[in-house]
């Protein structure tokens, strides 16, 4: 663990000191920390006066980069590693891997799992993970979210869990419409054409999409032989055969993964001026908060062709600075990271810092009374902690946008000015007494829904299904509000 504005610097200089010499890949989530890390390695290594070694592996990197950084992977008679995205994860063999490091606490134990058994796979050799956080240094004027640590302690409760061997439950009633559409028209052009019905057989029927039934699969299948869309077309007996789009999509080599690298969406503010960038997976709606380059700014418009999202200054205190613009981790995970703050232990595989840090983020934690509480009071602001992981959040959130209250998404916690607690205490209230909210409402809210890799031949209705179902769990809304409810007027 590393504090304090030398934080980037120490972090690259205790990766080259242990991955040096070594084969390793380096995750680093974003594209832009893979840029920044890869470079400090880089020029490490010629100050070091030695060869290079450390390879940047991304998207937005020309095909015949990362297929050199591939290549020097597989060369076993010289020392490499890879930082990267997630573009390593989609089944590309490196070889063989003698450790993995993570930069952040990652978002699935699951996907956490996957990198360490990159590493370790030769008889007697184990496999090795460091994990890699950011904590600002405490003072007694650091915000709640950053005196809480909650980077540490989500890192912490995930490994917890992986030792344990917990993964994420699986979501059979997902739909997964992006890849189920990439599947019918693989099985077009395997066969050079299929009927409906055998297509159903062997794609859903089977069990493959459990969410996705017999009225839902002819609704896919008019989608993609809109002639606006061109991937199917019919013949006169009923066969399906590839479209006019269907059939160059079927002769690239796009058409062999149904994986893309995230997306980022620039932040531009009033005049033009680039204030950075945000993850593309996290959903935006006009009238949301976000927080970006230590500030609040409210989205004015979503140009999801673009990729830009158009904000404006907007009042407040200081943000944290580190936990605005992540998603919650999952419900397991929130669960366990509960567990972390009001636990007595400190785990073995911690650093010294690291250690320090969890003895920092527990007197917080009892200080903001959030052993028996959903609501805290900072600077102006009213911080909600649902205690919900990703989709369970996400469908407050987007409750919270359409009562227009203006909702800063906070990771662990979402910010709501003080100025809209009366509005908030009314649209908890509303919330509590009536039904759960209609998913398909909530998510066509969201303006950059098209995520998936074949997204954009869905067309909005059926996107905005597929993100209702996949991606928001309005359900226990009511019994969450009341929650809030109860704390907040405690508060």
């Amino acid at each position: 663990m590393f504090a304090g504005r030398g934080a980037d610097t120490a972090i690259a200089r205790h990766l080259f000191e242990t991955h040096r010499g070594h084969r390793s890949l380096i995750f680093a989530g974003a594209r832009g920390v893979v840029e920044t890390i890869t470079v400090r390695l880089s020029e490490m290594g010629e100050a070091a006066g030695v060869p290079e070694e450390f390879f940047a592996h991304h998207g937005n990197l020309s095909r015949e980069h990362r297929e050199h950084a591939e290549r020097r992977m597989k060369d076993r008679s010289r020392p490499a590693s890879i930082v990267f995205t997630t573009t390593l994860e989609l089944g590309i063999d490196v070889g063989e891997i003698e450790a993995v490091a993570q930069l952040g606490p990652g978002h699935t134990v699951s996907g956490m799992r996957q990198r360490l058994g990159r590493s370790g796979r030769r008889p007697g050799q184990a496999a090795i993970m460091r994990v890699y956080v950011k904590e600002v240094e405490f003072t007694g004027a650091s915000h709640p979210l950053d005196a809480l640590r909650v980077q540490t302690v989500q890192a912490v409760a995930m490994l917890n869990l992986m030792l344990r061997k917990w993964n994420e439950p699986p979501e059979p009633r997902r739909l997964h419409l992006s890849t189920l559409l990439h599947q019918v028209l693989a099985f077009v052009g395997q066969h050079g054409g299929v009927a409906a019905a055998e297509a159903w057989n062997v794609l859903v029927r089977s069990g493959n999409f459990g969410g996705v039934d017999a009225a839902l699969f002819k609704r896919l299948l008019r989608q993609m032989g809109d002639p606006a869309i061109g991937l199917l077309e019919q013949a006169a007996d009923g066969t399906l055969l590839a479209g006019p789009a269907g059939e160059c999509l079927l002769e690239s080599r796009g058409i062999f993964s149904v994986f893309v690298s995230p997306e980022e969406y620039k932040v531009i503010a009033e005049g033009g001026r680039n204030i950075g960038q945000v993850p593309a997976v996290n959903p935006f709606s006009p009238g949301e908060m976000l927080v970006l380059a230590g500030r609040r700014w409210r989205i004015i418009e979503v140009d999801a062709k673009r990729r830009e999202l158009s904000v404006r200054p907007a009042s407040g205190g200081n943000p944290p600075i580190f936990s605005g613009g992540m998603s919650p981790p999952s419900d397991g995970v929130v669960e366990e990271m509960r567990r972390v703050w009001e636990d007595l232990s400190i785990p073995t595989y911690l650093d010294a810092t690291a250690k320090q840090h969890l003895l920092e983020a527990r007197p917080t934690y009892d200080r903001l009374g959030l052993r028996n509480a959903m609501v805290a009071r900072h600077d102006g602001q009213l911080l909600l902690f649902p205690w919900v992981g990703e989709r369970r959040q996400q469908a407050l959130v987007l409750a919270l946008i359409r009562a227009e209250l203006e909702p800063v998404p906070l990771g662990i916690a979402v910010g709501i000015s003080v100025d809209h607690e009366n509005a908030l205490v009314a649209t908890l209230s509303d919330l509590a007494s009536g039904p759960s909210p209609d998913a398909m409402a909530l998510a066509a809210l969201v303006k950059n829904k098209e995520i998936e890799k074949f997204d954009h031949f869905l067309g909005d209705e059926l996107l905005t299904l597929s993100w209702a179902r996949d991606r928001i769990h309005a359900d226990g809304l009511p019994a969450l509000a009341a929650g809030l409810l109860a704390s907040l007027a405690r508060a």
